[in-house]
């Protein structure tokens, strides 16, 4: 029995990550637009991190701020910890401020 967990957590890495490149792969085959590929990759990615990430952190997109105004652009993935206001839904947009944000992202639909 010992040895089978570790199997048992890389065959459910693989399906999950043939889950994403199954989606990512039904985002090129649908659009042709590259902002309307972004959009939907990155909401899929949202979505696979709130399902796997510990319920102790949010996923969002937006801005982040720092104590002295200064912002980042759009940031694609935002990921915070349970102290971080809510300032932001799942489907809009959010000001995160930088002292509870564990992860920051971009997402590229494809890497050149």
């Amino acid at each position: 029995m010992k040895g089978q967990f570790p199997e048992t957590l890389k065959s459910k890495i693989a399906a999950a990550e043939a889950q994403m490149k199954a989606k990512l792969n039904e985002i090129r085959a649908t659009f042709a637009q590259s902002g309307d590929k972004g959009v939907s990759a990155e909401d899929i990615f949202r979505e696979f991190l709130r399902k796997y990430l510990a319920t102790r952190f949010r996923v969002g997109h937006g801005e982040v701020i720092d104590r002295n105004g200064k912002r980042s652009g759009q940031t694609d993935v935002v990921i915070v910890s349970e102290d971080h206001p809510y300032t932001f839904t799942e489907d809009q947009p959010g000001l995160f401020f930088i002292e509870g944000v564990s992860a920051a992202a971009e997402i590229k639909t494809n890497l050149t």
